[in-house]
């Protein structure tokens, strides 16, 4: 819990800003899309079911290399649609979004959609 003297204030047009910016189409497809289909993977992977199973390995390294479907870990069609939605654009796809992952204050970040390039704050300094 956070003592009152430790409660911050926030501007109410930089938080207007900020709401805005997180509802955005944009940030869902740059941002928020890949994570989600990259948790519901690793969630159905890490699942009671395939956890202790003998086909857990094979699971877990067709997750590393990014070959791993929904299918694989039998999400539901309403889950594998938002796996499938959130890797569309990422170059690479399920190994891209992963890349992405891992190099999230790294120098380069995989390119998200035909053109668009995100690169980290250091590097456009």
């Amino acid at each position: 819990m956070i003592e009152d003297d430790m409660a911050i204030q926030i501007n109410s047009r930089q938080a207007a800003v900020f709401k805005r910016h997180f509802e955005s189409s944009t940030f869902t497809e740059e941002e928020r899309g890949y994570k989600w289909a990259v948790h519901l993977l690793v969630s159905g992977l890490l699942s009671e079911r395939f956890i202790g199973s003998e086909s857990f390995p094979g699971l877990l390294a067709k997750l590393m290399t990014g070959k791993l479907t929904p299918q694989d870990v039998g999400l539901a069609s309403s889950k594998a649609d938002a796996v499938e939605g959130g890797l569309r654009n990422v170059d690479g796809g399920l190994y891209g979004a992963l890349s992405m992952l891992y190099c999230c204050d790294g120098y380069t970040r995989a390119k998200i959609g035909a053109k668009k390039k995100l690169t980290s704050r250091r590097k456009k300094r």
